[in-house]
């Protein structure tokens, strides 16, 4: 017996995105390697601490924002950084 099944796929309409995408992967990636942690924590080896502000997303997890989060998220962490 074969239990199977179709997914769709719908790509996105934004073809760049209006941050560093190079800063954009990394937060993503770097969000997701410690699912269970918050952004302030899973973060923490790639932003210094002392860097991140109180933005309410540094307390959320990464499973729990949306790609225009992570955007606003990363366009944050770039005037962050440039301070």
């Amino acid at each position: 017996k074969v239990n199977s099944g179709v997914i769709r796929l719908s790509r996105n309409k934004m073809e760049t995105l209006p941050c560093d995408e190079k800063l954009f992967w990394r937060t993503v990636k770097g969000g997701f390697n410690q699912r269970r942690k918050t952004l302030r924590n899973s973060l923490s080896g790639t932003i210094p601490k002392d860097k991140m502000d109180d933005h309410p997303f540094f307390d959320k997890r990464a499973e729990q924002l949306t790609v225009e989060d992570f955007i606003t998220l990363t366009q944050h962490l770039t005037h962050l950084t440039q301070a």
